[in-house]
């Protein structure tokens, strides 16, 4: 696949990020979001074992939620929340689809839910 191509897949992509007190309040957030809107690019983040900081603070799962175009401070939040014990659920695709992903979120066990635009 040239670079291109790649970049053309990337455009328009937006970042809708979930916050869960347990496991399995994420899972079945989840399962709530496959049973209503189908398959939809969900990833479940749990924690980094050994994740590196970068010079400003800010760990592996920061630098790359801030390279999809979330705001650095909104990342060094979410950072802080999995350092907590926390579960975080990332759903990423177009406006529509992660407006509608929000939607659908804000109906689970969630402690925030949030969109970023790319």
């Amino acid at each position: 696949m040239t670079l291109q191509r790649v970049e053309k897949l990337n455009i328009n992509k937006n970042i809708a990020v979930a916050i869960y007190p347990t496991h399995l309040d994420a899972e079945l957030a989840v399962k709530e979001l496959e049973r209503l809107a189908g398959p939809l690019f969900t990833a479940l983040v749990s924690g980094l074992e050994d994740a590196t900081l970068s010079d400003d603070g800010m760990g592996v799962l920061g630098g790359a939620l801030v390279s999809l175009g979330v705001p650095t401070h909104s990342a060094i939040g979410y950072e802080t929340e999995l350092a907590a014990g926390k579960f975080i659920l990332i759903v990423r695709g177009t406006q529509q689809e992660t407006m509608k992903a929000r939607n659908l979120l804000q109906l689970t066990k969630h402690e925030g839910v949030a969109v970023h635009a790319a």
